[in-house]
């Protein structure tokens, strides 16, 4: 990470990962969805 220098580019990365880390949130929720059904109890 350089500085706090905000250049196009990063507003790009940014909006990427954010993007990206929405949809690994959506994968966990089923994952954890999915192994409450298989092992209900869990937590």
């Amino acid at each position: 990470m350089r500085g706090r220098q905000k250049s196009g580019g990063d507003v790009l990365i940014i909006k990427k990962y954010s993007g990206r880390i929405r949809k690994d949130r959506l994968l966990y929720k089923l994952i954890r969805l999915l192994a409450a059904n298989i092992d209900p109890g869990g937590e």
